[in-house]
């Protein structure tokens, strides 16, 4: 009588109706309620949002979105449309303060959560299990940098389309309604413009097709489905070589030679959704520990053989989802810096994991041992719930963010080029000269450090070390307009005017839309008295809506009604 009164509890309090979908969303927000109050991390989120404000604030570039590249700038072939659409809408609503952006992660992070439930049920697992598993993936902590930091939404709105794609995929199958498939690939051409790992939802949707609802491979569904995978694919294709043309491309041999080589990364991962102890915002292979990795095998392993009537298709098809979605993550467009692995990136693989946990005797007994599961699930949640709402702090800010990522990952050039930036930034040279120095024992060749350093010699009056950091950073990159700035700058305090002159003229051989330069040629043939020159340089600030005063442009002989043009 006992066990019935407290299982009757259990399912009238959390997982009847719809009381799973508020207690998952009610978990979600008082978990990352603080997150409200952070500001921008300066790792993407400053080049997507607080220099793009003027974009993202005119609501019809949300068409746009999809005809270019995330990074406008550069010549990675990152293409996120849906990513850049979401940003545009938060903008109508809080233009740059960052409230509105982590309201929206946390909004898209529970439907994520509720999704993962309905998903678990549609598969034919008990509520009770579906709702725990749901709940621990809604506060785990491994998972916590998709919501706490901007950019990580991109795989939280991925993980909202695949499910829901798939979920329509599995109505389809059981009801067999047109609307289920229209359903199905309107989510799955979302999914694929948000991000191309979208892909791999084809080959675990043939798996799940074959081999659990064993559907012939030339079946009315099956053609049905491969029909409009081809053509979600294609348009999205076609969209993505408008966007993406003349960026640096990888071959399909040096995509799965970076697998190959970044596949330590994956067992990292796994550690991480088991024992989620050595977080980091900003982890590489070397820094990460592979003890928690080896014992989560371990454990699956050991769970698995304990099984007794094991379902392999089933097992087979977790295995295949947290691989295959895992594995995109391994490939690195920029492969000149020591590989990072955000953790956000196992926010769809984990839902793999979870099947085939929920595969294990553990699970599938769960009514008869409910009296231990659910109180261990609690557990759980409860500590994975604590070790995120300490770890989100470290998404706070810029500060915050660096400095988890300098002391978690200290072998990383680029978390201490990323702090010597925020300390140069905000006036505290010293602290930024120290963390450009270590960045450049890790790598010498590393241009920013270089031309860092040697723009704090300039304002420190150092001219001859200044200038021996700005030639090393010219030396490792010819084309680094900005330290030719810098440089000229330096021999112009120095009264070497003519080789300050040709160290501008020499940036903008390289940027033709460096304001910089042309503001201190402007200035510079102003005072040699050259006011074609002079004049030239301010139209062209003109032309790039660059304010000019009023009284120079009358000091070089342009009328002042001309500033507007």
């Amino acid at each position: 009588m006992t066990e019935k009164i407290g299982t009757s509890s259990f399912e009238k309090i959390f997982i009847s109706g719809w009381r799973p979908y508020f207690w998952i969303a009610a978990a979600i927000i008082l978990l990352y309620l603080k997150s409200l109050d952070f500001g921008f991390t300066y790792l993407d989120d400053n080049v997507l949002i607080v220099n793009n404000s003027h974009f993202l604030r005119d609501l019809s570039n949300m068409g746009h979105a999809f005809f270019q590249k995330v990074f406008t700038k550069g010549y990675l072939p990152y293409y996120r449309p849906m990513l850049v659409v979401s940003l545009v809408l938060d903008a109508q609503f809080g233009g740059t303060s960052a409230f509105m952006y982590h309201l929206t992660n946390i909004i898209i992070h529970a439907g994520a959560s509720c999704l993962v439930f309905v998903l678990l049920t549609r598969l034919g697992y008990e509520r009770g299990p579906s709702f725990l598993f749901s709940a621990i993936f809604a506060v785990h902590p491994a998972l916590s940098q998709g919501v706490a930091w901007i950019p990580g939404r991109n795989d939280t709105l991925l993980a909202v389309f695949i499910l829901a794609s798939f979920i329509f995929f599995l109505d389809l199958l059981r009801k067999g309604r047109p609307a289920c498939y229209l359903w199905h690939l309107c989510f799955f051409v979302l999914a694929l413009f948000t991000k191309e790992t979208a892909l791999v939802l084809i080959p675990v949707c043939v798996f799940y097709l074959h081999f659990i609802a064993k559907e012939k491979i030339f079946s009315l569904n099956a053609k049905a489905l491969a029909l409009g995978w081809i053509v979600g694919a294609y348009i999205w294709f076609l969209f993505r070589q408008v966007a993406v043309q003349g960026s640096a491309e990888m071959s399909l041999y040096d995509m799965l030679s970076l697998m190959i080589t970044y596949a330590p990364a994956a067992l990292q991962f796994i550690g991480k959704v088991f024992f989620p102890f050595n977080l980091s915002v900003f982890p590489i292979i070397m820094d990460t520990s592979f003890i928690y990795g080896f014992a989560a095998m371990a454990a699956l392993v050991a769970a698995l053989v304990f099984t007794k009537k094991r379902r392999y298709n089933y097992i087979l098809f977790g295995i295949l989802w947290a691989v295959l979605f895992v594995a995109p993550s391994l490939i690195r467009a920029n492969t000149w810096l020591v590989a990072d692995f955000l953790e956000h990136r196992v926010y769809v693989p984990v839902i793999g994991i979870i099947v085939i946990l929920s595969e294990t005797d553990l699970v599938r007994n769960f009514a008869s041992k409910r009296r231990i599961l659910v109180p261990a699930a609690l557990l759980i949640i409860a500590v994975f719930s604590a070790i995120t709402f300490f770890h989100i702090d470290n998404f706070r800010d810029r500060f915050a963010f660096w400095t988890n990522a300098v002391r978690t990952t200290p072998h990383s050039s680029f978390s201490h080029l990323a702090m010597a930036g925020a300390y140069h930034d905000n006036g505290l040279l010293d602290k930024a000269a120290a963390e450009y120095e270590n960045c450049l024992a890790l790598d010498p060749q590393k241009p920013d450090a270089l031309f860092g350093l040697g723009d704090i010699y300039l304002k420190k009056g150092m001219f001859d070390k200044a200038e021996k950091e700005f030639k090393k950073a010219i030396a490792v990159y010819p084309a680094y307009d900005n330290a030719y700035v810098e440089l000229g700058v330096l021999y112009y305090r120095r009264g070497r005017l003519k080789e300050a002159e040709r160290a501008w003229n020499r940036a903008l051989e390289f940027n033709p839309n460096n304001v910089v330069a042309y503001k201190n040629l402007a200035i510079y043939y102003q005072e040699q008295k050259d006011l074609v020159r002079a004049a030239y340089c301010a139209k062209r600030l003109q032309e790039m809506d660059i304010k000019v005063p009023a009284d120079f442009l009358k000091s070089v002989g342009i009328k002042q009604e001309r500033q507007g043009e």
